[in-house]
């Protein structure tokens, strides 16, 4: 009797992979452009992003504009930020793309830096929404400040699904660890951002 439940639970899960694989998959290729968010002054994906996406694939490209710095005169930096993920359902490292003038980091005792030590990405869909999720490890120095080294993760997760009217809804959750000496618990962020396609 085990045998024969085992086997028809087997069938049954077989069954239902297909089902949900065989679903059409929404297509999120295409400029899309920022035309609401909550709370206002928040972007979940930036205010203008690029999406490739492909059968094995998705990559989306943000182009960021820094801001110039005063004192010198430097042009503020523009660069094209890609981050692609891999629609199998499995985690693996985050692989992040950068092209254009990135920003120049100053070292200065009251600057903080930062430098990635660990992050992994997962993609997966559920029913016609794509569940982006990411985790990130990093290591602060801040020479002039203590603890003058500390570590800080974060998770991030994203999911984007398209309307009845062809927008793009995106719903982001950030989960990090507070900074040292914070005043106060930081709370999840949660923001919700609505795109235009560009024809």
């Amino acid at each position: 009797m085990r045998s024969l439940t085992v086997m028809t639970f087997a069938a049954i899960f077989s069954l239902g992979s297909i089902g949900v694989w065989s679903e059409v998959q929404s297509d999120f290729s295409g400029r899309w452009l920022l035309v609401d968010s909550q709370p206002k002054g928040t972007a979940a994906l930036g205010l203008d992003v690029t999406i490739v996406q492909s059968g094995a694939t998705i990559q989306m490209n943000r182009w960021t504009v820094g801001s110039s710095d005063s004192r010198t005169s430097d042009r503020a930096p523009e660069y094209d930020v890609q981050i692609i993920y891999e629609l199998n359902g499995v985690e693996h490292p985050t692989r992040v793309r950068f092209e254009g003038t990135l920003p120049q980091v100053r070292s200065s005792p009251s600057v903080m830096s930062a430098a990635t030590e660990e992050s992994i990405s997962k993609a997966a869909w559920v029913g016609q929404a794509l569940v982006l999720m990411s985790y990130n490890k990093n290591r602060w120095t801040a020479g002039g400040r203590k603890p003058s080294s500390f570590t800080t993760r974060q998770t991030v997760r994203q999911v984007l699904s398209i309307n009845s009217m062809g927008l793009l809804e995106v719903e982001s959750l950030i989960v990090a660890d507070p900074m040292p000496r914070a005043r106060s618990v930081t709370a999840p962020s949660q923001v919700t951002s609505t795109y235009r396609r560009q024809e």
